[in-house]
Formats: structure tokens, C-alpha cells, sequence
């Protein structure tokens, strides 16, 4: 998805689902809100849009083809400069909760959620890790 309307002075979420339709609600909403979105649908396309930036929080969805949430952690954390980035782990799954638990995540959001569960969620971590 194109990353359309980029102001360097907001900070960045990364959201990732390979559902096309949360992603984009995401988008829109979010940079209402004053925050610069990318969006990716799996995990490889996730470290590939993080290639030039450092996102203040992510948002990814733990069941998705090709790299799901679990091992897109696994490789952020291996990452000296991503490893400090909330992650915000996002599923329907019913045992969301212990996997949120086992990856670190920073914060769970329960699908279907709104988008005032979303912005709290990124609010909630970058107030707790102060990121910009």
C-alpha cells in the first residue's frame, strides 16, 4: 500500500495485517489523528517498510501467511534499533492474551476493536515507553 501524505515531524505507527481492511481503517484514522502510517501485510513487508524508519509503536496481528506476528517480534528483537519499539500485539485468536504474554508485547487488542481501542493502545505504550 502506498505511503501517501509522509510528515517527518509525526511520529510513525507500523500497522500489520494481512487483512487489507483493517490496515487501510487503520491508516485513515490514525493519521487523522497526526501520526504518519505504514502499513504492511505480513511480517517480511513489515521489516522491509522498516528499513528507513523507527516506528514510536506497532501494531501487528499474530496469525498472517508468509511471517506472522510471533516471528516478526522474534526478529525485532534481534534488531539493536527496533527491539525498544512497543509492540502491540492485535488478534481474534482466543488465546491472544498468552501469546501477548510470552512475546513481551507491550499491549493486546482483541478484534474486532475501535478506533479509540487503537489509539488508546498506541498512546498508552508510547506514554509508557516515551517514545517520541
Amino acid at each position: 500500500m502506498p505511503q501517501r501524505w509522509f510528515q517527518p515531524e509525526r511520529p510513525v505507527v507500523l500497522v500489520v495485517d494481512d487483512d487489507c481492511t483493517t490496515c487501510a481503517l487503520a491508516h485513515a484514522y490514525l493519521q487523522l489523528e497526526g501520526y504518519n502510517v505504514r502499513t504492511a501485510t505480513n511480517g517480511e513487508e513489515a521489516l522491509a517498510a522498516l528499513d528507513d524508519c523507527v516506528p514510536c509503536a506497532m501494531v501487528v496481528d499474530l496469525r498472517m501467511p508468509v511471517m506472522g506476528g510471533e516471528e516478526l517480534r522474534h526478529r525485532q528483537l534481534a534488531n539493536a534499533t527496533l527491539a525498544g519499539v512497543p509492540f502491540i500485539l492485535m488478534s481474534a485468536w482466543p488465546e491472544l492474551h498468552l501469546a501477548a504474554a510470552n512475546l513481551g508485547a507491550a499491549d493486546v487488542l482483541e478484534k474486532p476493536f475501535g478506533n479509540e481501542e487503537l489509539k488508546a493502545a498506541i498512546e498508552r505504550v508510547r506514554r509508557i515507553f516515551r517514545r517520541p
